[in-house]
């Protein structure tokens, strides 16, 4: 009980300094160090840990920690015994410093895994682990190795057979922080020699924006503005170093040669869009992703060439 209420008075000083100073820790960059001492290294129970994220956002408040790690489905919970997972595990998921907290509960009456990440000072971020964008995961086991941790996400996973008929099987992704989110782990990273990238989006009947994006090797790069973006017509633009080697870091976790060509999601009327990659000495990989939900790692690279176009100096 006492490392209970001590726990719980830190979270309120906290939360309250934050009221008071929000749009200033937005801005400002945290300080970490390696031996801070956080208020996920003091968690020790249940009931601390639906604390912590009940005061981090009132939308967590109905959070509960699956102690037991129970599930409706008894070959989830035999599941859960088998790989002796934990309900919740504590690691520095994200490489800065501090501890994080992965923990699997019930959230708005189904099984939902969370990822709050310690950006410095105590300050969190909530992210909800999937297996697959757009399927809540059940379950998740954390593996340390020499690197940084891995987190196995277990989810039901639906497909549509050529019948047209939709089956569910249990399945897993392994999963690890890159560009500050959560993305397939790679354990050999590739090491391509990319010549060009083109990124080509199309419309929809809602407001999908229309562009094209070619970036070369040389960091020089063409934007083809159309409907439903900030500005329109033809922009030149050299990416700044920090751009090109973030983005030339995250193509090599993904592997982009290794992807599927076509990748689609079960609904109508979604964004959709291309890739094309030259690399190699001039070998061609095209990826069309209607839905652009195909994996984890092509979101996270939607996103980041996305921001291109309003971080860069085009003209």
């Amino acid at each position: 009980m006492k490392n209970l209420l001590i726990s719980f008075l830190i979270i309120g000083y906290i939360f309250t300094c934050s009221a008071q100073h929000g749009a200033k820790a937005k801005s400002s960059k945290p300080r970490i160090t390696l031996a801070q001492h956080s208020v996920i290294d003091n968690l020790s129970t249940a009931e601390s840990v639906e604390q912590l994220l009940g005061a981090y956002d009132p939308m967590y408040k109905d959070f509960k920690v699956n102690a037991s790690l129970t599930f409706s489905e008894k070959a989830q919970t035999k599941l859960g015994k088998k790989l002796r997972a934990k309900p919740w595990v504590k690691a520095d998921f994200d490489s800065n410093g501090c501890s994080d907290l992965l923990v699997m509960g019930i959230w708005n009456g189904i099984p939902a895994v969370l990822c709050v990440l310690d950006s410095g000072e105590n300050r969190y971020a909530v992210k909800q682990v999937a297996g697959k964008p757009g399927e809540n995961c059940f379950l998740a086991v954390v593996k340390f190795g020499k690197g940084q941790p891995v987190i196995t996400a277990w989810y039901q996973d639906t497909k549509r057979e050529k019948s047209g008929k939709l089956i569910k099987r249990t399945a897993k992704t392994a999963l690890c922080f890159q560009s500050g989110d959560l993305i397939e782990y790679n354990s050999s990273p590739a090491n391509h020699s990319i010549e060009k990238i083109e990124f080509k989006t199309f419309g929809c009947r809602g407001r999908c924006p229309v562009f094209t994006l070619v970036i070369n090797a040389d960091r020089t790069a063409n934007l083809d503005a159309g409907k439903f973006t900030s500005q329109k017509g033809n922009f030149r633009s050299t990416l700044n170093d920090t751009s090109f080697n973030s983005l030339m870091a995250l193509l090599r976790c993904i592997d982009f040669a290794k992807l599927d060509s076509a990748y689609r999601v079960i609904y109508m009327d979604a964004a959709s869009c291309q890739l094309t990659f030259t690399y190699d000495g001039g070998k061609i990989k095209r990826v069309s992703d209607y839905g652009m939900k195909g994996t984890f790692g092509l979101k996270k690279l939607y996103d980041v060439l996305n921001k291109l176009r309003e971080t860069q100096n085009w003209e």
